[in-house]
């Protein structure tokens, strides 16, 4: 009888795998400039990016979530945004003149 697999393709273990270890980087240099209570939040933020890399909830939801003020969540969404590379993290796409 032939065993059939379960596991994912390669390709696709591979792109998580990348994108784990994407988050996993921009969280470590998260962690040094902010609050250990806003570890969390960071985490949260990273895990809802979107397979191109943007924000895929709003912050008004993050806010609510952890109960937090928007400013809070707006502050640990700029440090991430500084640390990771560009466009990683971005609610919207600029329009380009």
């Amino acid at each position: 009888m032939a065993r059939v697999s379960t596991a994912l393709p390669l390709s696709v273990r591979t792109r998580m795998w990348e994108r784990r270890s994407l988050v996993e980087r921009i969280l470590s240099d998260v962690v040094t400039q902010i609050e250990p209570g806003d570890v969390p939040i960071a985490e949260f933020l990273l895990n809802s990016l979107d397979e191109r890399g943007y924000l895929d909830t709003s912050v008004d939801e993050v806010a609510a979530r952890f109960g937090r003020p928007v400013a809070a969540i707006e502050r640990i969404l700029r440090v991430v945004q500084q640390l990771a590379p560009v466009g990683v993290a971005a609610r919207d796409m600029p329009l380009l003149a």
